[in-house]
């Protein structure tokens, strides 16, 4: 991978990883409440964490379309094999 393109790809996995942290933060405050039902409290955490998954898997994702694209797979996208 080139190193110009490498320092373009750091701006958009920093903001994942604060995102996450975010979200896991909220989560944790939501869990740290006692006055919160169970109900509530389950969905106030499972929603932010779920956020957390996408943002990591968005972030993973442009990843490897950026390395592929940049010559470690001859410049087309292939999806990884599900096996």
């Amino acid at each position: 991978m080139k190193k110009e393109h490498r320092n373009k790809m750091i701006a958009p996995i920093i903001i994942a990883a604060v995102l996450i942290v975010y979200y896991v933060a909220i989560a944790a405050v939501f869990m740290l409440i006692p006055d919160l039902t169970v109900i509530m409290k389950l969905l106030m955490v499972i929603i932010p964490l779920a956020l957390a998954g996408v943002a990591f898997a968005d972030a993973t994702a442009s990843y490897e379309y950026a390395t592929v694209e940049n010559g470690a797979g001859g410049g087309k996208y292939r999806p990884r094999s599900r096996a």
